[in-house]
C-alpha cells in the first residue's frame, strides 16, 4: 500500500476480486456478491503537483488518463475511482467531512482501506458488470492488472437499469411557450374582431333580405363541407405516430369526399333552379356558385391539422388573419358596388383561395418523419376514429343550422337576416372558445390523456368557462338592446331580442364545447356523437312547436332550451366517463356566476330600462354595475380563483413582454 506522504510518480491499479458466501435470503441468486480491493503503486513518473492535489480534492476525474483502469459502472451507480487506496464514488465537487470520516471508518473495518460496499454497488443477487481474467480466481499473486483489454462483460444490466426512464430533454425556459400560447389565444379574437366589423359594415350596405338569402345558401354549402371532412382533421391531431403513408391515405379520402359533396351541392342548386319561386331560384344559383368551394376548402383541412398538431400557432395566426382580411375586403368592396347577397359568395371564394395558397406554403416547415409501415398508426383505426368524430360534427352542424334553416324556409328571408345577425353577434366568444378548444385545448388535453393527467387540465378549462365566459354571455344578454341600437342601423333593430336569447344559448354552448373536447381527448368520441344526436333530437322536437307560432323569438327560445339541456348532459357525461375532478375552484366559480345572475340581472334590467332614451349611457351604466357585482361576487365566493387568474394574467403579460423584447 502506498504511503500517504510518499510522492506518487507512477500510478497503476490492480484489482483483485474476492468471493463471499452466497446470500442466505435470496436462494434464486446465481452470482455471489463481489468486493473489489484496489491497491495503488507508483508506476508513472511526471505527475504534476496540481494533478495530485486535484485528485486529493476529488476533482479531475474526467481528465484522468487512468479513468478506464480505476472506474467501473454498475446500474444506478456513478463511476468508482481510486484515490490513495480508497474506493469512492465519483461525485461533483469536493466530498464533505462527514463523508470522509465515514469512508475512513469503513476502510479500517475491512482492513483494506475500502468500504464494505460502495454506495450504489450491487447487492446480494446482482451480477457485477466485469471481472478480471486471472489464472486462479481469488489469488492475488496470479492476478493480472485489470486494464481495458482484460475487462469483459459477464452479464447484462440488471432489471433496475432496464426500468430506468430515459433521460429527459432539458425543460424550456418559462417564456419559451409564451409566444405559441399568445398566438393561440389572440388569433381568433383578432379574426372575430375583423368579422365583427365586416358584419357591421355589411348591415349598412345591404338589406336584411339579401343578407339572409346569402347566409342561407352559405350555411347549406358549409354543412356539406363539414360532412366532407370525415372527422379526419381531429383524428390527425389525435394520432400518436403520423407518417407519410397515413397522410396519403387520409388525403385520398378527403379528395374523394370533397368532390362527392361538391357534386351533390351543385345538383341541389340545379334542382332549385327548376322551381318557379324567385327566391328559391336565386338560392339555387348561389348553391351552384358555392359548389366548387367545397372541394377547394377540403384541400386545406389536413395541412391546417398538421399545423395544429405541431402547435405552430404563429403560422396559424398569420394564416387566419390573411384569410379573414381577404374575406372582409372582398365582401365590403362587392357590397359597396351594389352586388347585394352575392358579395358574400365572392368573399367566401376569396377566403378559400387565400387559405389554400398560404397553408400549402406554411406546412412545408413541418416535414413528416420517415417511418416504416409498422411504425405508423393504422389508417383503418384512424379513419374509424374520424367516423366517430364525423358523427359529432354532423350533429354539431345540424344543431347550429337547424334553427336558421327553420327560420329561412319556414318564416322568410328577412327574419333569417335578423336571426343570423343576432346569432353571429352572440357567437363571438363561442367562436373564440371553439377554435381555441380545437387548436390549443384539444391537442393539449390529448397529450395530458397520454400522460394519464387529463382531469386536472379539464378542470382548469371548465373553471375558466364558468368564471369568465358564462358571466360575459350573461352581460351580453342583459345589454343586448342598447348594444344593437348603438351598432346597427334602424332597419336591423329587431335583432335585439334575438341577440339576448342567443347570448344565453352561446354561454351554454361554451361549456358544451369544453366538455366535448375533453371527451374527444379521452377517446370517448362515441359519447360526443351521441350527445350531438341528442341535441338534434331536441331541436327536432322543439322547433316545430316554435314554427307553429310563426315567431322569430320562439325559434330562438327553442334553440336555447335544446342547448341548455345538451350542455347539462355533456357535463354529466364527462363526469361519469372521465371521473369527478374534486376541484373546489369549480364549485366556487359556479357560485360566483350564480350570484351574478341572481343579483346582477335585476339591477342591470332596471338600469337599462331607466336610461333607455340614451343607449350609450344605459350600456355604460349597465356594464359598470355588472362588472362591480362580478368582482364583488368573486372576492366573496371565489377569492383564491380570482387572485390566481390575475396572477396568471400578469405573469403571462410579463413573459410576453420579455419574449418580445
Amino acid at each position: 500500500m502506498a504511503a500517504r506522504g510518499r510522492p506518487i510518480e507512477r500510478l497503476r491499479c490492480v484489482a483483485i476480486q474476492r468471493r463471499e458466501n452466497r446470500s442466505q435470503r435470496d436462494t434464486t441468486a446465481s452470482v455471489a456478491k463481489k468486493r473489489a480491493v484496489v491497491r495503488c503503486r507508483p508506476t508513472r513518473p511526471g505527475a504534476s503537483v496540481a494533478r495530485r492535489k486535484a485528485k486529493r480534492r476529488g476533482r479531475g476525474l474526467r481528465a484522468s488518463p487512468l479513468l478506464p483502469l480505476c472506474t467501473r459502472e454498475q446500474p444506478g451507480q456513478s463511476p468508482i475511482r481510486c484515490v490513495h487506496g480508497r474506493l469512492k464514488p465519483a461525485r461533483a465537487g469536493r466530498p464533505g467531512a462527514h463523508e470522509r470520516r465515514q469512508h475512513d471508518a469503513q476502510g479500517r473495518e475491512t482492513g483494506h482501506g475500502l468500504p464494505d460496499r460502495a454506495p450504489g454497488a450491487p447487492r446480494s443477487g446482482q451480477a457485477p458488470t466485469w471481472r478480471p481474467r486471472s489464472a486462479h480466481r481469488g489469488d492475488r499473486r496470479t492476478a493480472r492488472p485489470p486494464g481495458p483489454q482484460h475487462l469483459r462483460q459477464v452479464s447484462r444490466p440488471g432489471p433496475e437499469a432496464e426500468r430506468r426512464p430515459p433521460a429527459q430533454p432539458p425543460a424550456p425556459p418559462p417564456g419559451a411557450r409564451a409566444p405559441r400560447l399568445r398566438f393561440a389565444a389572440l388569433a381568433h379574437p383578432a379574426v372575430q374582431l375583423v368579422r365583427f366589423g365586416t358584419k357591421l359594415g355589411l348591415a349598412r350596405l345591404m338589406a336584411p333580405e339579401d343578407f339572409g338569402q346569402a347566409v342561407l345558401a352559405g350555411s347549406l354549402a358549409f354543412a356539406a363541407g363539414h360532412v366532407a371532412l370525415l372527422g379526419l382533421d381531429e383524428a390527425w391531431v389525435h394520432t400518436r405516430r403520423p407518417g407519410p403513408r397515413l397522410l396519403a391515405n387520409l388525403s385520398r379520402a378527403h379528395r374523394s369526399s370533397g368532390l362527392t359533396l361538391g357534386l351533390l351541392t351543385a345538383l341541389a342548386g340545379l334542382a332549385l333552379l327548376t322551381l318557379s319561386d324567385p327566391e328559391q331560384r336565386e338560392l339555387g344559383a348561389m348553391l351552384l356558385a358555392l359548389a366548387p368551394m367545397v372541394p377547394l376548402a377540403n384541400l386545406t383541412v389536413l395541412p391546417t391539422a398538421r399545423l395544429v398538431r405541431e402547435r405552430d400557432f404563429e403560422r396559424l395566426f398569420k394564416l387566419d388573419v390573411s384569410a379573414v382580411l381577404a374575406l372582409s375586403l372582398t365582401m365590403l368592396v362587392a357590397a359597396a358596388a351594389g352586388l347585394g347577397g352575392w358579395s358574400l359568395v365572392i368573399g367566401w371564394h376569396a377566403n378559400a383561395l387565400v387559405t389554400w395558397a398560404l397553408v400549402r406554403r406554411a406546412v412545408r416547415a413541418h416535414p413528416l418523419p420517415e417511418l416504416s409501415a409498422d411504425q405508423e398508426d393504422d389508417p383503418t383505426k384512424t379513419r374509424r376514429f374520424g367516423r366517430h368524430l364525423l358523427g359529432a360534427q354532423i350533429s354539431g352542424v345540424l344543431g347550429d343550422g337547424l334553427g336558421g334553416w327553420a327560420v329561412g324556409f319556414g318564416i322568410g328571408r328577412g327574419p333569417m337576416g335578423f336571426y343570423s345577425q343576432g346569432r353571429d353577434l352572440a357567437s363571438q366568444l363561442v367562436g373564440w372558445a371553439g377554435q381555441l378548444a380545437e387548436r390549443a385545448l384539444f391537442p393539449a388535453l390529448s397529450a395530458q390523456h397520454r400522460k394519464q393527467a387529463l382531469l386536472p387540465s379539464y378542470a382548469s378549462a371548465l373553471r375558466v368557462g364558468l368564471a369568465w365566459l358564462l358571466p360575459a354571455h350573461l352581460a351580453l344578454c342583459l345589454l343586448a338592446t342598447p348594444l344593437v341600437i348603438l351598432l346597427l342601423p334602424p332597419t336591423w333593430h329587431d335583432t335585439g331580442p334575438v341577440l339576448a336569447v342567443m347570448a344565453l344559448a352561446a354561454g351554454a354552448r361554451c361549456l358544451d364545447v369544453i366538455a366535448c373536447t375533453a371527451l374527444k381527448a379521452g377517446d370517448r368520441s362515441r359519447s360526443v356523437a351521441a350527445l350531438g344526436v341528442v341535441r338534434v333530437l331536441l331541436l327536432l322536437t322543439t322547433l316545430p312547436l316554435a314554427l307553429l307560432r310563426g315567431d322569430l323569438l320562439s325559434v330562438a327560445l327553442a334553440v336555447l332550451a335544446a342547448q341548455v339541456l345538451t350542455g347539462a348532459l355533456s357535463l354529466w357525461r364527462t363526469r361519469s366517463q372521465l371521473g369527478s375532478t374534486q376541484d373546489r375552484g369549480l364549485v366556487a366559480a359556479a357560485r360566483a356566476s350564480l350570484a351574478l345572475a341572481l343579483v346582477g340581472s335585476p339591477v342591470a334590467i332596471k338600469l337599462v330600462a331607466q336610461f333607455h332614451e340614451t343607449p350609450w349611457l344605459a350600456l355604460l351604466v349597465g356594464a359598470g354595475s355588472l362588472l362591480a357585482i362580478w368582482i364583488l361576487a368573486r372576492l366573496l365566493l371565489d377569492r383564491a380563483g380570482l387572485l390566481s387568474d390575475l396572477h396568471a394574467i400578469m405573469s403571462r403579460s410579463s413573459r410576453a413582454a420579455e419574449s418580445t423584447a
